[in-house]
């Protein structure tokens, strides 16, 4: 069933794929590169075509996963909440600022630019003291941005 292939994918294959991505600013090429590999391997699971015109997101649907956008926003929400969380170095890392001249030019996106961005997104609260509350309040959200996941 497809049901079951999408548990598969997301287990071994979405995860390899997705690594240590709660840690990066992806760009945008970043993104649109990880997208067209999560696409093509959901088509070639759900054994179709690019000539059938089937959308994407109707592929992920049959196989009950959510997007891959979403998947890497939640995961970068509860690193988050694990960095804001913590008292030790990772917390002090969060607020330092290297001395740099500045170029010409728009600065590198930073990952504290993208967390704040799915704050913003997913109209999270800004502050992830409570572990349970937390990890609830992003399942919550990702269900809501997923509907066709609801039982997952």
């Amino acid at each position: 069933p497809l049901k079951k292939k999408g548990e598969m994918f997301c287990i071994y294959i979405r995860n390899v794929l997705l690594h240590a991505s709660e840690c990066w600013a992806p760009t945008v090429s970043d993104l649109s590169r990880i997208q067209r590999c999560d696409r093509s391997m959901s088509r070639w699971i759900c054994k179709v075509k690019w000539a059938d015109r089937v959308s994407s997101v109707s592929l992920l649907e049959r196989l009950m996963i959510p997007s891959i956008e979403s998947v890497i926003s939640e995961r970068r929400l509860r690193w988050y909440g694990h960095v804001k969380r913590n008292t030790g170095l990772i917390n002090n890392a969060l607020c330092f600022e290297a001395p740099r001249r500045r170029g010409r030019g728009r600065p590198k996106k930073t990952w504290f630019e993208t967390v704040k961005n799915d704050l913003k997104n997913w109209n999270m609260p800004a502050s992830p003291e409570n572990r349970l509350e937390w990890r609830s309040t992003i399942k919550i959200a990702m269900q809501t941005c997923n509907p066709h996941i609801g039982g997952k």
